[in-house]
């Protein structure tokens, strides 16, 4: 299948070049007599020298959503000067010998390391041990109404082995189309990734745009008058796990004054604390 956007070459940009002040954590919710799926719980803001855990709108409308453990009160806002230890444990210890291969799969430089937003925004804090995601909003790049993301392309670990191989011989910059599956059975909003591969004369799918942005993307790919989305690969990690082997940024419009993420269902439950206390962390 082929896309007939084009995607004209971009200068690229330093990966992490944005500090996110808001992180959003996803949980995949069993729910009563319907597929497992992924929903938005919850956000975590900087604000005043401070990270705030609050709960989304949202939860209100999850069937069967049970607060985390570590934050039993859906009505708190939980404020710290440190990083809480459900965000901490998913960074990667900086003394372990991998941390600087980490780094370089995520497009940044030991020399100029991210900060713990940055890195998280990329590597989605992932663990085996629990079914939780991080991610943040893309940044404006281009006044008020043009957005960028970077992110791992999921589904690479669904791909034939041939194809996989032959991502291996992707260069850096290299132009992807992005394609509506709307016929999707596990999600109807997904949108695919397509590319050139150096043995092929057709686009192949080589993955999705990550869940959390599909929708996203499809606000402004459906508005009349906006500019199509562009996809194009960053980099690929042949030594990484298949989750972060193909880096790739995303830059999409919205109508003018509209920002990501700006539903309902994303925003606090309860306002922030001023002045911040800490006691309620």
């Amino acid at each position: 299948m082929t896309s007939t956007c084009d995607l004209p070459s971009s200068a690229a940009a330093p990966a992490g070049a944005e500090t996110p002040q808001t992180l959003f954590l996803a949980e995949r919710l069993e729910e009563a007599e319907q597929a497992a799926r992924w929903a938005v719980v919850a956000r975590l803001d900087q604000h005043a020298g401070h990270y705030c855990f609050r709960y989304t709108r949202g939860v209100e409308k999850l069937e069967g959503f049970t607060p985390l453990a570590e934050f039993p009160d859906v009505e708190v806002a939980a404020c710290s000067r440190e990083l809480f230890p459900l965000f901490r444990n998913r960074l990667l210890n900086r003394r372990r010998k991998e941390y600087t291969r980490a780094l370089a799969w995520s497009g940044f430089s030991v020399d100029d390391p991210p900060d713990d937003l940055q890195l998280l925004a990329i590597t989605e804090g992932r663990r085996v041990t629990d079914q939780l995601e991080l991610f943040a909003p893309p940044q404006p790049v281009r006044g008020e109404s043009v957005f960028r993301s970077r992110f791992f392309v999921h589904g690479v670990r669904h791909l034939d082995d041939s194809v996989r191989e032959q991502l291996l011989r992707l260069s850096p910059g290299t132009p992807a189309k992005l394609r509506r599956e709307d016929e999707n059975p596990a999600d109807s909003h997904a949108v695919a990734v397509d590319t050139v591969l150096p043995d092929c004369d057709e686009p192949t799918p080589i993955g999705y745009v990550p869940r959390y942005l599909a929708r996203e993307v499809r606000r402004g790919w459906e508005q009349p008058g906006l500019a199509d989305p562009q996809l194009r690969v960053v980099q690929v990690n042949p030594d990484a796990p298949q989750q972060q082997r193909v880096l790739a940024e995303l830059t999409y419009a919205l109508p003018t004054g509209e920002q990501p993420f700006a539903s309902d269902r994303f925003q606090g439950r309860v306002r922030l604390p001023d002045p911040i206390d800490e006691t309620a962390a």
